[in-house]
Protein backbone atom coordinates (compact mmCIF):
# COMPACT_ATOMS: atom_id res chain seq x y z
CA UNK A 1 0.00 0.00 0.00
CA UNK A 2 1.36 3.40 -1.29
CA UNK A 3 1.39 6.03 1.46
CA UNK A 4 -1.04 8.67 0.77
CA UNK A 5 -0.62 12.32 -0.02
CA UNK A 6 -2.64 13.69 2.71
CA UNK A 7 -0.78 10.94 5.24
CA UNK A 8 2.49 12.77 3.64
CA UNK A 9 1.59 15.94 4.25
CA UNK A 10 0.68 15.72 8.34
CA UNK A 11 4.77 13.77 9.25
CA UNK A 12 7.25 15.82 10.38
CA UNK A 13 9.91 16.35 8.09
CA UNK A 14 12.44 13.11 9.48
CA UNK A 15 9.35 11.08 10.08
CA UNK A 16 9.28 7.81 8.37
CA UNK A 17 5.98 5.45 7.75
CA UNK A 18 6.89 1.89 8.31
CA UNK A 19 3.84 -0.04 8.34
CA UNK A 20 0.08 0.76 6.70
CA UNK A 21 -2.34 -1.52 6.75
CA UNK A 22 -6.14 -0.70 6.18
CA UNK A 23 -8.46 -2.38 8.37
CA UNK A 24 -12.37 -2.93 8.11
CA UNK A 25 -13.06 -2.38 11.33
CA UNK A 26 -11.40 -0.99 14.81
CA UNK A 27 -13.29 -0.82 18.38
CA UNK A 28 -12.08 1.39 21.02
CA UNK A 29 -12.71 4.71 22.91
CA UNK A 30 -14.89 5.05 19.43
CA UNK A 31 -16.32 3.02 16.43
CA UNK A 32 -14.31 3.37 13.22
CA UNK A 33 -15.56 1.47 10.62
CA UNK A 34 -13.06 1.31 8.20
CA UNK A 35 -10.10 3.24 8.74
CA UNK A 36 -6.04 2.80 7.46
CA UNK A 37 -3.37 2.50 9.73
CA UNK A 38 -0.13 3.73 9.87
CA UNK A 39 3.10 3.30 11.96
CA UNK A 40 6.04 5.62 11.85
CA UNK A 41 8.93 5.74 13.47
CA UNK A 42 7.22 8.49 16.28
CA UNK A 43 3.56 7.39 16.46
CA UNK A 44 0.10 5.70 15.17
CA UNK A 45 -2.07 7.62 13.21
CA UNK A 46 -5.80 6.42 12.10
CA UNK A 47 -6.86 8.05 8.84
CA UNK A 48 -10.94 7.76 9.80
CA UNK A 49 -13.42 7.90 6.43
CA UNK A 50 -15.75 10.88 6.19
CA UNK A 51 -18.20 12.29 3.97
CA UNK A 52 -16.64 15.37 3.30
CA UNK A 53 -13.42 15.52 4.78
CA UNK A 54 -10.92 12.96 6.23
CA UNK A 55 -10.06 12.66 9.76
CA UNK A 56 -7.03 11.81 11.64
CA UNK A 57 -5.95 10.35 14.82
CA UNK A 58 -2.61 10.04 16.17
CA UNK A 59 -1.43 8.73 19.54
CA UNK A 60 2.43 8.86 20.49
CA UNK A 61 4.63 6.26 21.80
CA UNK A 62 5.16 7.74 24.52
CA UNK A 63 0.98 7.29 25.54
CA UNK A 64 0.91 3.87 24.43
CA UNK A 65 1.45 1.65 27.65
CA UNK A 66 0.67 -2.01 26.10
CA UNK A 67 0.67 -3.92 22.66
CA UNK A 68 -1.29 -7.53 21.70
CA UNK A 69 -1.25 -9.58 18.73
CA UNK A 70 -3.98 -12.29 18.70
CA UNK A 71 -2.89 -14.26 15.62
CA UNK A 72 -5.71 -16.05 13.75
CA UNK A 73 -5.58 -18.66 11.05
CA UNK A 74 -5.79 -16.14 8.30
CA UNK A 75 -5.99 -12.97 9.88
CA UNK A 76 -5.32 -11.56 13.59
CA UNK A 77 -6.62 -8.80 15.74
CA UNK A 78 -4.09 -6.18 17.17
CA UNK A 79 -4.91 -4.81 21.05
CA UNK A 80 -3.31 -1.64 21.85
CA UNK A 81 -3.89 0.77 24.98
CA UNK A 82 -3.23 4.33 25.05
CA UNK A 83 -2.70 5.52 28.66
CA UNK A 84 -5.26 7.77 28.87
CA UNK A 85 -8.01 6.31 27.60
CA UNK A 86 -10.11 3.38 29.67
CA UNK A 87 -10.58 0.94 26.42
CA UNK A 88 -8.42 -0.43 24.42
CA UNK A 89 -8.26 -0.49 20.63
CA UNK A 90 -9.04 -3.47 19.21
CA UNK A 91 -8.23 -3.61 14.86
CA UNK A 92 -9.67 -7.00 13.55
CA UNK A 93 -9.32 -8.99 10.83
CA UNK A 94 -5.90 -7.97 9.97
CA UNK A 95 -2.99 -9.91 7.85
CA UNK A 96 -0.94 -11.95 10.26
CA UNK A 97 1.64 -10.53 8.40
CA UNK A 98 0.99 -6.72 8.49
CA UNK A 99 -0.27 -7.59 11.85
CA UNK A 100 3.25 -8.61 12.81
CA UNK A 101 5.02 -6.19 11.01
CA UNK A 102 2.46 -3.16 12.67
CA UNK A 103 2.88 -4.84 16.63
CA UNK A 104 6.65 -5.23 15.87
CA UNK A 105 6.55 -1.45 15.02
CA UNK A 106 4.94 -0.40 17.60
CA UNK A 107 7.15 -2.32 20.05
CA UNK A 108 10.13 -0.81 18.67
CA UNK A 109 9.16 2.24 18.88
CA UNK A 110 7.59 2.23 22.34
CA UNK A 111 10.66 0.77 23.70
CA UNK A 112 12.94 3.50 21.95
CA UNK A 113 10.78 6.17 23.84
CA UNK A 114 11.00 4.07 27.41
CA UNK A 115 15.26 3.38 26.85
CA UNK A 116 16.26 5.93 24.51
CA UNK A 117 17.15 5.85 20.95
CA UNK A 118 20.05 3.34 21.86
CA UNK A 119 17.74 1.14 23.84
CA UNK A 120 16.78 -2.89 23.68
CA UNK A 121 14.65 -3.56 20.84
CA UNK A 122 12.66 -6.55 20.65
CA UNK A 123 14.83 -9.90 20.83
CA UNK A 124 17.50 -8.51 21.77
CA UNK A 125 18.59 -9.53 24.89
CA UNK A 126 19.07 -7.15 28.03
CA UNK A 127 21.86 -7.61 30.31
CA UNK A 128 21.36 -6.89 33.72
CA UNK A 129 22.42 -3.49 34.86
CA UNK A 130 26.49 -3.93 36.50
CA UNK A 131 27.06 -3.29 40.37
CA UNK A 132 28.55 0.03 41.16
CA UNK A 133 31.88 -0.02 42.49
CA UNK A 134 32.59 2.52 45.27
CA UNK A 135 35.78 4.45 45.50
CA UNK A 136 36.95 2.87 48.11
CA UNK A 137 37.14 -0.56 46.28
CA UNK A 138 38.88 1.18 42.77
CA UNK A 139 40.91 2.55 45.63
CA UNK A 140 42.17 -0.73 46.84
CA UNK A 141 42.76 -2.40 43.51
CA UNK A 142 44.75 0.27 42.23
CA UNK A 143 47.05 0.50 45.09
CA UNK A 144 47.18 -3.67 45.38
Amino acid sequence: MGIPGDIVSILAPAERVLVAFHSSRIFGPRFIFPAHVFATDERVIFRLPGLIRRDYEDYRYEDISNVRFHKGIFAGNIEFRVRFLSDPFIITGVNNGEAQAFVRAVQVGVRRRFYGTFGPIAGEIMQPPQPRQHWWNQLLEYSG
